[in-house]
């Protein structure tokens, strides 16, 4: 008798050890990868500006690309990343909305026509971007050539 209630005892411990490990680690998921303010807060978090200055000097020094067109990219990405993180936020509610049911189907291109790959956001690019040392450098090619 007392070694069916030991059996029993430990079944059951082992279940409930196995149902609250289980259950730990939805939760996990739940707050952490299917969140998508969990997501849009580690994204707020991120210095984009600061990764592409790094990826620019990176850059610059290994292939030659020049100093002027590193600086020009490094400030436009600073001025924009506030609309970019606003954008790449909407794109991750969008994703997030089919992830968890709230739409039938994921469409991705509606998703990016709609935020990242929108008009608006690249004549902002195009506005803040100074092209004046790109045009100049392929004048020298060109003229210098001829």
């Amino acid at each position: 008798m007392k070694f069916l209630k030991g059996l029993t005892l430990s079944l059951l411990g082992l279940l409930l050890f196995l149902s609250l490990s289980i259950f730990g680690l939805v939760f996990t998921l739940n707050s952490t990868v299917l969140n998508p303010g969990f997501i849009i807060r580690k994204m707020e978090g991120l210095d984009i500006a600061s990764l592409v200055e790094q990826l620019t000097n990176e850059t610059t020094t290994e292939e030659g690309l020049p100093k002027e067109l590193a600086t020009t990219l490094t400030n436009t990405v600073t001025e924009l990343e506030p609309l970019l993180k606003e954008r790449i936020n909407a794109a991750i509610d969008s994703t997030y909305d089919y992830l968890l049911g709230k739409r039938p189907n994921p469409d991705p291109a509606m998703i990016l026509r709609n935020t990242i790959l929108k008009k608006d956001f690249f004549l902002a690019i195009v506005d803040k971007l100074d092209v004046t040392f790109i045009a100049r450098e392929i004048l020298d090619e060109q003229l210098g050539s001829a």
